[in-house]
C-alpha cells in the first residue's frame, strides 16, 4: 500500500514537470511593458477661490490638481496682469499649487495669472499649456478683449515669446508716451510661438499698447538692447465672445483653440498688428577696432561713416603712409599701411568734431630663423580673385578682378584672355580710386570656353609685393539656361522710394533695384530656382531699410513680401504683378 502511494507522487511529479518543460520552450517570452506613456497634462479638480471668482480678498489661491504636480521655471513662465509689484510665492504640495500674494491687491481689479508651461506632472514633465486663472476684487469681471500679433520689422518673421503691455491714461505725472519708460503695464501677456497674443479681462475704456522683448524682466523699457514695437493711437478692446465659466468644462478646452488667429495678409478691424526693431539711435559709435594684418588696420561703425577723421597722436607719419577704403555700406573703413607698423601706433577717431574713440596698435616682428625668414618672404604674393563661380560666368558681362591691397604699378599689356580659338588683349580698368578692383573690359558670350593669363609680376601692390602667374579657365552658360522675371509694379506713396529685391530662400540677396516711379522691371539671367521678392518702402531716399523711434513717433520702414514665390525657369519669361499699398 505504501509503495503504491510512493509511486503514484512520482508519477504525478513526472508529469508536472514536462508540463513545465514544454510551456517554458514552446511559449514566446515577451518583456513587461508598462503600457502607453502618459501624455496627459495634470487637469484641474478645484480651486479656492473658484476660477473667475469675484470680490476676492484672501492672500493666496490653491489649485488642486488630478496628480502630482511640480513647477518648471515660475519666474520666467508666471506672471501677473496686472503685474504685482512684489513677485508673489509659488508652493508646490503634492497634488496642489499654493499662491502666496506678498502684497494688497488693487480694489475693483480683475486680476488674470497666466501660467505658460509651469505646471507639470511630476513623473512624466507633461506641461499644461495655455492655463489662466482669473479673479477679481470687485464686483464684476472685466470681459473685453484685444488680440494681435508682434513681428520682425524687417523681416516679418513671428516674435515669439515678447510682452505686450497695455496702459491707461490716468496718471497726472507721467506724459502718456513715457509710460513704458516709467510705470509698470495695467495688463500684461506674451506673444506665441506664432507672434499671436490676446490680452483678456479688460475693461471698456481706450489703452496704449507697447511690446517689448524685456531684457530685464522689469516691464520697462528701460535698457539700450531692448527691443520694442508700438502703436501710436489708443486702441479700445472690444468683446469676442463668452467666458467659459465651468472650471471641469474650461479646463478640458484648449485654450488655443477658442483663439482663431487670422492669415497674416487679410487681417480684421480691431486686429493689432506690431512690428518690433532695435530703436534708432542717432549716436555714431566706433564697434570695432584692430591690426588684423601687420599692414591692415580695419575700423567699424554704428552707422554709415560720415565725416571720419582720423589722426595720429604724438606722432608724425610721412605723408601717404596709408590708403582707405569704405566698405559697400560705408559701416567699415580699412587701412592699406604703406609699411608695417613696427612699434606701437595710437589713433584718434573722430566723427566732425567730436571724439569717438582713441585707439592704439601694437605690432611685434616675430622671431624666426633664416631658413623660416627665406620661406615667409617665398610665400607673401599679391592675390588676385575674380566673380566666376565654380569657374562658370554669367554671359553678357565682364570679368572683375580684386586684388588683396591696392595697386601701385600695373602692366595690362601683359594680360590675354583666351576666347575659345581667339586670343585677346582687352583694356584693364581699374573702378576705385585706391586701385583694389578693376574689370577686364570685355563683354563674355554665351556659351563659350575662355582662359585669362595674367603672368607673373604684372601687379605690384603699395608695398612691392607682386602677383605669381594666374591662370583661370572658365565657361559661360548658354543664355537659354537662364530665366527671365518681369515684375510691374504699383504703389501709390508720394514720399520716398522703394528697394525691390529679390531673394534665395534665406533671404540673401541676390538682385536689387530701385525704384522711384510705378511701371515694368527686368530681372536678367536668374539661375533656375524659386525665389522670394521683397519691397522696403525707403521713405528717406537713402537706399536701405531704417529702423524706428519712439518718442519721435516714427516706425520702421514698412516692409512687403510677393504673395507667393517665384518659380524661374530655365529659357522663360515670366511676368507677376505686384500692387504695394
Amino acid at each position: 500500500m505504501k509503495l503504491n502511494l510512493l509511486f503514484r507522487i512520482f508519477v504525478l511529479l513526472t508529469g508536472i514537470s514536462i508540463f513545465v518543460f514544454l510551456v517554458s520552450h514552446c511559449a514566446h517570452p515577451v518583456a513587461p511593458t508598462g503600457g502607453p506613456k502618459d501624455e496627459t497634462p495634470p487637469q484641474v479638480k478645484e480651486s479656492k477661490p473658484e476660477n473667475y471668482s469675484i470680490f476676492f480678498s484672501d492672500q493666496q489661491i490653491v489649485i488642486s490638481f488630478d496628480e502630482f504636480i511640480d513647477l518648471k521655471n515660475p519666474m520666467g513662465e508666471i506672471f501677473f496682469s496686472p503685474p504685482l509689484e512684489t513677485n508673489a510665492k509659488y508652493k508646490t504640495k503634492g497634488k496642489s499649487l499654493h499662491i502666496v500674494f506678498q502684497e494688497e491687491l488693487k480694489e475693483n481689479t480683475t486680476y488674470t495669472i497666466y501660467f505658460g508651461n509651469a505646471i507639470i506632472d511630476i513623473t512624466e514633465q507633461n506641461p499644461k499649456t495655455n492655463y489662466e486663472f482669473v479673479f477679481s476684487t470687485g464686483p464684476e469681471i472685466d470681459s473685453l478683449s484685444v488680440r494681435g500679433e508682434v513681428l520682425n520689422g524687417f523681416d516679418l518673421k513671428a516674435e515669439k515669446e515678447v510682452l505686450v503691455l497695455l496702459y491707461t491714461d490716468n496718471n497726472d505725472t507721467v506724459p502718456l508716451d513715457s509710460l513704458p519708460l516709467l510705470v509698470r503695464p495695467v495688463s500684461a501677456t506674451r506673444t506665441d510661438k506664432e507672434g499671436h497674443f490676446q490680452l483678456n479681462n479688460l475693461k471698456d475704456e481706450p489703452f496704449k499698447i507697447f511690446a517689448l522683448a524685456d531684457a530685464n524682466n522689469n516691464y520697462r523699457y528701460d535698457l539700450p538692447n531692448e527691443r520694442i514695437a508700438f502703436i501710436d493711437s489708443l486702441i479700445y478692446p472690444e468683446y469676442m465672445g463668452p467666458v467659459l465659466q465651468d472650471t471641469a468644462l474650461r479646463d478640458t478646452v484648449d485654450a488655443e483653440a477658442q483663439i482663431e488667429f487670422p492669415e497674416k495678409f487679410a487681417l480684421p478691424e480691431n486686429y493689432y498688428s506690431m512690428l518690433m526693431f532695435d530703436e534708432f539711435d542717432s549716436i555714431q559709435r566706433l564697434t570695432f577696432s584692430d591690426l588684423i594684418k601687420k599692414d591692415e588696420i580695419i575700423f567699424t561703425f554704428k552707422y554709415p561713416a560720415q565725416n571720419i577723421i582720423i589722426s595720429p597722436v604724438d606722432t608724425v607719419l610721412t605723408p601717404g603712409w596709408k590708403l582707405e577704403e569704405y566698405g559697400f555700406l560705408r559701416d567699415s573703413l580699412t587701412y592699406y599701411l604703406r609699411f608695417p607698423v613696427l612699434d606701437t601706433l595710437i589713433l584718434e577717431v573722430k566723427c566732425d568734431t567730436v571724439v569717438l574713440d582713441t585707439v592704439s596698435f601694437m605690432y611685434r616682428e616675430r622671431q624666426v630663423s633664416r631658413r623660416d625668414k627665406k620661406k615667409i618672404q617665398k610665400k607673401e604674393t599679391l592675390k588676385i580673385s575674380n566673380n566666376t563661380k565654380s569657374r562658370k560666368a554669367v554671359p553678357n558681362t565682364k570679368l572683375k578682378l580684386s586684388f588683396s591691397r591696392p595697386v601701385e604699378r600695373y602692366y595690362p599689356e601683359k594680360i590675354m584672355l583666351l576666347e575659345g580659338n581667339d586670343t585677346l588683349l582687352p583694356a584693364l580698368i581699374f573702378t576705385d580710386s585706391i586701385q583694389r578692383h578693376a574689370v577686364i573690359d570685355h563683354t563674355l558670350q554665351g556659351s563659350e570656353s575662355y582662359q585669362l593669363i595674367i603672368p607673373d609680376t604684372t601687379f605690384t601692390d603699395i608695398r612691392g609685393v607682386s602677383n605669381d602667374t594666374n591662370i583661370v579657365s572658365f565657361k559661360t552658360n548658354a543664355e537659354n539656361d537662364y530665366g527671365t522675371f518681369n515684375l510691374n509694379v504699383d504703389f501709390s506713396v508720394s514720399q520716398g522710394q522703394y528697394i525691390i529685391q529679390i531673394l534665395d530662400s534665406r533671404e540673401k540677396i541676390l538682385r536689387k533695384k530701385i525704384i522711384k516711379t510705378p511701371g515694368l522691371f527686368t530681372f536678367h539671367y536668374l539661375l533656375p530656382g524659386k525665389y522670394l521678392i521683397k519691397a522696403i518702402h525707403d521713405r528717406n531716399g537713402n537706399g536701405k531699410w531704417d529702423t524706428g523711434d519712439y518718442l519721435q513717433h516714427l516706425q520702421p520702414e514698412q516692409v512687403f513680401y510677393y504673395k507667393k514665390e517665384i518659380d524661374v525657369r530655365a529659357n522663360w519669361d515670366i511676368q507677376e504683378e505686384w500692387f504695394i499699398p
